[in-house]
């Protein structure tokens, strides 16, 4: 597969990130011009298997998961335990990284996707091949997704 441009793949994560939020759980979510370091309680990694080796990684905080959860599933702060707010980072993660590669890969192509899973590391460190966008949602809360490839 050839490699995307820079341009078109930060478009690509920024209009999944604002359809996403905005859909799914009503919220918006804007794309800052410049990335910011947030402090993440939360980093969920999923590898790309195909059709190039990569793995896009999002980083959200705890309250910005909280915050999810009670629009999502219409919980009260203290109804959310440690495991609704694991298992809804594993959620968004899939559906960004579905609707990601979606827009990215050919409609005559298919992609494949590993599982997604906790972690304080990416496998790919190359920065060269690092695409990274920062999000504040809803005014007050960060988010930040990376695509990391090797094309």
């Amino acid at each position: 597969m050839e490699m995307i441009p820079t341009d078109v793949v930060r478009q690509a994560m920024v209009e999944t990130i604002e359809e996403i939020f905005e859909s799914m759980m009503f919220m918006d979510a804007i794309a800052l011009e410049k990335n910011v370091t947030i402090e993440s309680n939360y980093m969920v990694r999923m590898l790309i298997n195909h059709p190039f080796p990569g793995e896009i990684v999002v980083k959200l905080n705890e309250d910005l998961l909280i915050r999810m959860s009670s629009n999502l599933y219409l919980l009260e702060d203290d109804e959310i335990s440690e495991k609704v707010k694991n298992d809804l980072a594993y959620e968004i993660t899939n559906t960004i990284a579905g609707k990601l590669m979606d827009k990215l890969v050919p409609e005559t192509s298919t992609f494949k996707l590993g599982l997604p899973e906790m972690t304080d590391s990416v496998f790919i460190e190359d920065d060269s091949d690092n695409i990274s966008v920062s999000f504040v949602v809803d005014d007050e809360y960060y988010l930040k997704i990376h695509l990391y490839m090797s094309i």
